[in-house]
């Protein structure tokens, strides 16, 4: 980590990130819930692509099943599992990438 980058730092004084989908976000994200690029973190360049490959993987299913933006008729076909699993095992790889920060990994909610 950066010695100038706060942001990364939790309320507890530990340096956190948390891994969520959300529509528009590079899919990691602050404690205060602000979301940043992958590549602002201190990662090998081989794990920063697999999460970019993770986040594009939802953004070009999206784009590829709904055009016009998500929708709840349209995501009851996302491949919610995958996606959580992928997403577990990045935050596996991020724990021992970034020993003593607080890694959390956010399941995709699913539509109602």
């Amino acid at each position: 980590m950066r010695g100038d980058d706060a942001a990364w730092i939790g309320p507890d004084g530990r340096p956190f990130v948390a891994l969520r989908l959300d529509h528009g976000s590079g899919c990691v994200w602050h404690h205060d819930g602000s979301s940043d690029d992958p590549a602002s973190l201190p990662l090998d360049p081989a794990l920063i692509a697999r999460i970019e490959r993770w986040t594009e993987s939802y953004y070009a299913w999206d784009r590829d099943h709904n055009p016009n933006g998500p929708v709840p008729e349209c995501l009851a076909t996302f491949p919610f599992e995958a996606f959580d699993l992928e997403g577990e095992a990045i935050a596996e790889a991020l724990r021992a990438a970034l020993p003593g920060w607080a890694v959390v990994h956010h399941r995709c909610r699913r539509p109602a």
